[in-house]
């Protein structure tokens, strides 16, 4: 279908925007400062921070306290930049919507840590969310991520699979050799290029690193995981390597469901304030996290 008409505001609001490559520190700050300025924090809900000592460092954490069950959510950003403030609003979301305890994970950032910096941080994350020390309802778990966070849950819905019982993955990362179709043709023009994916992919990984399937979890291990929910955007260079990702689990026999959002951009969730479908994404996640994790 054509690109929604509320996307070519956005995108001439974010052109507007620039964050400079050459160094990565203040890329970060600019952009963390747009996602935060995107929406006003909301503030209801019990809410704490709190951070745990992963094999590397300190974690920081935010823990969104609901009902039944408990997601770990992993934010977007190219694994450059994102924090627990720029999705604040969007956790929040998915925790009262769905009723589920929602834990954010502040993981380390590229280029300053490299992979596989990120996954490990991600591991340690599940560890601590299912150890005693948590005192948290670990019965049910499941991974949200979105972009490069939906790489990490992709992840480690692998690396612990015995532990997690769903997935909702949107607008993944799942392939860093991807030359699909979707990539040439969404190259540039709709905020995420796929020369900034170069970009990001050059301060994540390591020459070879690609290969791994830490990395690039369609190359890992499919059978056995945790059903699937994978969220894709028409016009996004990462569309079709989230598809392949979830027909491949399909295919694995992995229980799947791919939903395309027609007319919408990378990182359309994001963007809920000014596009409606990215509130009909979040209400179908956390629709899908109540059902699997809060009954």
């Amino acid at each position: 279908m054509a690109l929604d008409p509320k996307v070519k505001p956005l995108l001439e609001r974010l052109s507007k925007v620039v964050a400079p490559r050459e160094d990565p520190s203040e890329f970060r700050r600019v952009r963390n400062q747009l996602f935060v300025s995107l929406y006003p924090r909301r503030e209801a809900g019990n809410v704490e921070d709190t951070s745990f000592q992963g094999r590397n460092g300190e974690v920081k954490m935010r823990i969104y306290k609901g009902g039944r069950g408990i997601a770990l959510y992993f934010h977007g950003g190219g694994f450059v930049y994102g924090n627990l403030d720029t999705h604040d609003n969007i956790c929040r979301l998915i925790s009262s919507l769905s009723g589920v305890t929602l834990v954010a994970v502040d993981y380390r950032l590229a280029p300053e840590h490299k992979f596989p910096a990120p996954v490990i941080d991600a591991e340690d994350a599940l560890d601590w969310v299912i150890s005693s020390e948590a005192k948290l309802d670990n019965s049910k778990i499941g991974l949200i991520g979105d972009s490069a966070g939906g790489n990490l849950a992709a992840v480690l819905s692998q690396e612990r699979r015995d532990k997690v019982k769903f997935q909702a993955l949107i607008y993944p990362v799942t392939d860093f050799k991807d030359d699909s179709g979707s990539m040439r043709e969404f190259a540039s023009g709709y905020f995420l290029t796929a020369d900034t994916m170069k970009w990001y992919n050059a301060q994540y990984l390591r020459e070879g690193d690609e290969e791994d399937p830490r990395a690039s979890p369609i190359r890992g291990k499919l059978n056995g995981l945790p059903r699937a929910l994978v969220v894709t955007a028409e016009y996004d260079p990462l569309r079709d390597q989230g598809e392949k990702y979830a027909q491949a689990l399909k295919e694995a026999g992995n229980e799947a469901v791919s939903v395309r959002y027609g007319g919408m951009i990378h990182g359309f969730v994001s963007f809920y304030p000014f596009l409606d479908p990215g509130m009909e994404a979040i209400v179908h996640v956390a629709g899908s996290l109540r059902r699997w994790l809060g009954e």
